[in-house]
């Protein structure tokens, strides 16, 4: 459950203080919920799909950030486990299909 002080998908990434400048350069040049919003449309629904599965589906993004980038959709609600699948490399993983929850 999310208090009202956690951040939300939309909000945007942050830097500490103490961050180096670079940290502050990057948090400030990401767009929030674009990865998310590119998972979301990239699922038909009734799609069940493994994170490999949504990484093909993305051509061009980080496959490390696409999979961060679901637990973000799981925690708004736009994705949800259903299931058991086999990764790429033939090892067993959570399957995601997605919900009725609009990004609009």
């Amino acid at each position: 459950m999310t208090d009202a002080t956690d951040p939300t998908l939309f909000d945007p990434p942050t830097a500490r203080r103490r961050d180096p400048s670079t940290a502050h350069r990057a948090a400030a040049s990401i767009t929030p919920g674009r990865t998310e919003g590119k998972i979301v449309a990239a699922m038909e629904p009734g799609d069940v799909l493994t994170p490999d599965e949504i990484c093909d589906r993305l051509p061009g993004c980080h496959p490390p950030t696409v999979k961060t980038a679901i637990a973000r959709c799981v925690d708004a609600g736009f994705l949800i486990a259903d299931g058991e699948g086999t990764s790429h490399r033939g090892r067993a993983c959570i399957t995601w299909r997605r919900t009725d929850r609009s990004m609009t």
